[in-house]
């Protein structure tokens, strides 16, 4: 295949070149180890996309399956043992956190061959606050709605085009029998409320910035102002409590759940609508049924049409072995045979290059599937990244905190509680130095 060897050609032409320039890669030896953040169907793709690597490198790759229920602690242990991999694939958002553990190492752009096939976008995702690259972007994705498009053709209702049509079928699903069993026993939207890993506010982010608000927004130079008490945060986050309590429309424990509890509950059909990733497209179709539900953007809030953005870095670990050979494979994974290896499924694994962060790769034609057509489109139209903090971690867990105590209780004082929220996002910033004068 042209692709194939042109790709192979260049790994080759890329160790060669940097292979003992800097005494980083013993000569006796080749290959590395890497962790990913991944659950068994998506290992086993990685694994496809590793083997292939391989293929045309004959550089090999240690890629053990590790737990990813508690993926960050484990990192964090095995750096305090000294027993990390050579390079980790994790989320955008790891970023901050792995470079305050001082695990990862700075990445020169210039040595990955694909580098400037790679979107501009996702590279910004992998710089930090300093403005040094931390990671190579591998994948991306934007958050859309799930639907339960039977029960919403049951009764007859259209797709949602707005905040108050939303809440109007989540409603309809819980109040009018829609998969018509004669119970009221379905409920419209389906909510990962719990503080673990910070789940309560990374659901709430798109309905925050949706609502024109956000958690910090940027004074110039480099640093933010907290604005989590602005009269924005506090619509959205009395939005989302209102699907609690108002409307009942949530899922039973949605306060406690985790989007593994989450799930559940929109593939059993006691749930109708689900806001979460692209990678769940394959899970629904097995599990759900194609003909069962459909892809949909979210519709535009007040403050416009605003979806999280995220996706996954390669990160070079500090000290790692033959960092020629992970290079070279940063430059196979990101250029558009290893990107197109990732996206390739069946129904053993998951894909694990969900929207390409190669240009020149047409994600629609790749997967011929019309709901990725509309990732791209809601990703190109409203994808956004969290703010550019040096450690972006620490907010996303604070936060989650206080929205989970919003939605815990019909009684909670949302606005007490964001001022409280506000004030520690201030503490965050000053203690990152970047809160503004």
């Amino acid at each position: 295949m042209k692709i194939g060897l042109t790709v192979s050609l260049l790994i080759v032409l890329s160790t060669v070149l940097f292979a003992g320039g800097d005494g980083e890669s013993p000569e006796s030896e080749t290959g590395f180890t890497i962790w990913s953040r991944s659950n068994e169907k998506a290992h086993a793709q990685w694994a496809k996309v590793m083997n292939a690597f391989t293929e045309s490198s004959g550089i090999p790759v240690d890629y053990p399956l590790v737990d990813n229920t508690d993926f960050e602690n484990m990192v964090a242990r095995a750096a305090a043992g000294g027993s990390l991999p050579d390079a980790i694939i994790n989320d955008t958002a790891q970023l901050g956190n792995l470079r305050k553990q001082r695990i990862i190492a700075p990445v020169d752009r210039s040595r990955i061959v694909t580098a400037d096939e790679i979107i501009e976008t996702a590279w910004k995702a992998a710089e930090g606050a300093d403005g040094q690259y931390w990671g190579v972007p591998v994948n991306t994705q934007a958050f859309l709605l799930f639907i339960r498009s039977a029960w919403r053709e049951n009764l007859n209702r259209g797709i949602p085009e707005s905040f108050d049509e939303l809440v109007d079928l989540a409603l309809a699903f819980r109040n009018e029998d829609p998969d018509g069993n004669g119970e009221k026993d379905t409920y419209g939207f389906v909510v990962p409320g719990t503080t673990q890993r910070g789940y309560a506010s990374w659901f709430w982010q798109s309905f925050l910035w949706s609502y024109g608000g956000d958690y910090m927004k940027p004074a110039g130079d480099g640093r933010f102002r907290a604005a989590l008490n602005e009269s924005e945060a506090l619509a959205a986050l009395e939005w989302l409590k209102d699907m609690f309590y108002t409307h009942d429309v949530v899922q039973p424990n949605a306060v406690n759940a985790r989007t593994g509890d989450a799930h559940p509950s929109f593939i059993s059909g006691e749930s109708g609508i689900y806001f979460t990733g692209p990678y769940m497209i394959a899970n629904f179709d097995e599990n759900v049924g194609r003909e069962n539900y459909e892809v949909v953007p979210l519709p535009p809030g007040p403050g416009g049409n605003h979806v999280m953005a995220e996706g996954e870095n390669l990160y070079i670990v500090d000290g790692a072995k033959n960092v020629d050979d992970i290079y070279a494979f940063a430059s196979y994974v990101t250029s558009e045979e290893g990107q197109i290896v990732g996206m390739k499924t069946d129904p053993d694994t998951n894909s694990v290059i969900r929207l390409s962060i190669n240009a020149n790769v047409d994600v629609s034609s790749v997967y011929d599937d019309p709901y990725w057509g509309v990732v791209e489109e809601v990703f190109k139209r409203g994808g956004r990244y969290v703010q550019g903090v040096p450690n972006w971690a620490p907010f996303r867990l604070a936060a989650a905190e206080f929205v989970n105590e919003a939605l815990a209780s019909p009684d909670s004082d949302v606005k007490e509680i964001l001022d409280r929220a506000n004030a520690e996002v201030e503490r965050l910033l000053a203690e990152q130095g970047v809160l503004a004068p």
